[in-house]
């Protein structure tokens, strides 16, 4: 074993050095200079034991040879061992190396030939920063798209001479950039470009035939995509609209699946129990109200159920707040009992579109008109409702339903209750007004 701190103290005074297929160099703690060095040569070496902690100052080393390393560590780590301000020839051929790092040539800022050659290269976009490279060698890798810093003479403005021949190109419009440099740059020589090494290795239309000579057509497949592309903007934008407009029809639709494969569960439960709670049953409430109970409690307590309830002709009303078993799912409780009442007496006050139960009430109110194509709904507004509390929802069923106001006048606090008792009791035929 020869180690690199005996190497390097034997070449102190010399300029050129082959060690071509050394038996083993070891890369331990070095701190070495040869101020003379020009050519170092480790070409067919069996390099191992490196830790990083090399340091060689080769001030005018100008061609460095490292060619089918035997045992290959890592590029970066070894590159950075050499200190050689003024190297002009880099040679890595037949090292197997897969990639290449960021930057990894910037400190060899005077290079002018770099060989890669017969390597695993899939991708060379990281050589931009070469910009004395007069030489690039690249052939016989596995380069299937070549970017488009190595085409850019602003990257590479001394580059005369590129091999990239034997590589497996992609012959799609990603290789049209390529295959026109070839046929306009006359600044660049491209090495064997005369002997057909430069095919198409995919797709399978177009295997093994000459980059120059293929047909592309990149245009037409522009014009493909912005076809694609506006049609499906079209799409995408009749769907935006015909969701916005049958919106409760959609979340309706979603509500009955969900709600009926829930319902199947709670059936098996409740004949378990011998309970009676089928929805196809006969009603057992004149209405189903649903109201904000901090805002509207006193009213309907003290104006409602004394007139609805407490009547000569008194109708049976449910509440959640006071009705509604204990126990239960809240929202199978509203949908069984909005189901088993003729009609749905809403109370809406401002306060009403701050609670989210109350909401949930009125969308299924809503999903039960549209699936039953009737007008079971009644609105009772409270007060003023402010312009940023009505939703979307309120306002359609403004326009479609029928809605009472509370007056103040003692009058017209009696024309509000036989108009309420008329509807209550008023059978509720089908309304095609409702099946859009």
């Amino acid at each position: 074993m020869r180690g690199l701190v005996q190497i390097f103290a034997s070449l102190r005074h010399t300029w050129n050095h082959l060690m071509r297929s050394a038996t083993i160099i070891s890369f331990q703690k070095t701190n070495s200079t040869c101020p003379f060095l020009e050519t170092l040569d480790f070409s067919e070496c069996f390099l191992f034991n490196y830790n990083g902690n090399a340091d060689m100052e080769l001030p005018v080393l100008q061609r460095l040879y490292l060619n089918k390393i035997r045992k290959y560590p890592d590029l970066a780590g070894v590159l950075n061992i050499f200190k050689a301000p003024r190297l002009q020839r880099l040679e890595l051929s037949s090292n197997g190396i897969v990639n290449i790092e960021n930057k990894l040539f910037t400190h060899f800022s005077s290079l002018t030939f770099l060989d890669l050659s017969n390597n695993k290269l899939v991708s060379v976009s990281n050589l931009q920063y070469l910009s004395n490279i007069r030489q690039l060698s690249l052939h016989d890798n596995s380069i299937k798209i070549v970017p488009q810093e190595i085409l850019i003479q602003s990257g590479h403005p001394n580059m005369s001479i590129l091999d990239i021949s034997n590589n497996p190109f992609q012959c799609d419009c990603n290789v049209e950039a390529f295959r026109n440099w070839i046929l306009t740059d006359n600044m660049v020589k491209m090495v064997m470009l005369a002997d057909s090494k430069y095919t198409c290795f995919s797709p399978d239309s177009e295997k093994d035939l000459s980059i120059t000579q293929v047909d592309l057509d990149c245009e037409l497949h522009l014009w493909k995509y912005i076809s694609i592309g506006i049609a499906c903007a079209v799409v995408l934008l009749i769907s935006v609209i015909l969701i916005v407009r049958y919106w409760w029809h959609i979340k309706y639709s979603f509500f009955l699946v969900f709600n009926r494969r829930r319902n199947q569960q709670h059936h098996l439960i409740v004949n378990a129990e011998n309970i009676d709670d089928d929805e196809n049953g006969p009603p057992r409430y004149d209405a189903y109200v649903p109201y904000h109970v901090e805002s509207a409690d006193d009213w309907v307590h003290g104006e409602l159920l004394p007139n609805i309830e407490e009547g000569e002709e008194p109708f049976r009303l449910f509440l959640r707040c006071r009705d509604m078993r204990i126990g239960r799912i809240i929202l199978d409780e509203i949908s069984l009992h909005m189901q088993r009442s003729r009609k749905v007496l809403v109370i809406l006050t401002p306060r009403f579109f701050e609670d989210n139960w109350c909401l949930k009430e009125l969308e299924m109110a809503h999903y039960r008109v549209l699936e039953e194509n009737r007008n079971v709904m009644i609105l009772i507004i409270l007060g003023q409702i402010p312009n940023n509390k009505k939703t979307l929802l309120f306002r359609q069923l403004l326009c479609k339903v029928q809605y009472l106001k509370w007056p103040g006048d003692a009058y017209g606090q009696y024309l509000f209750w036989r108009r309420l008792r008329e509807e209550l009791k008023r059978p509720v035929p089908l309304d095609r007004r409702f099946n859009v």
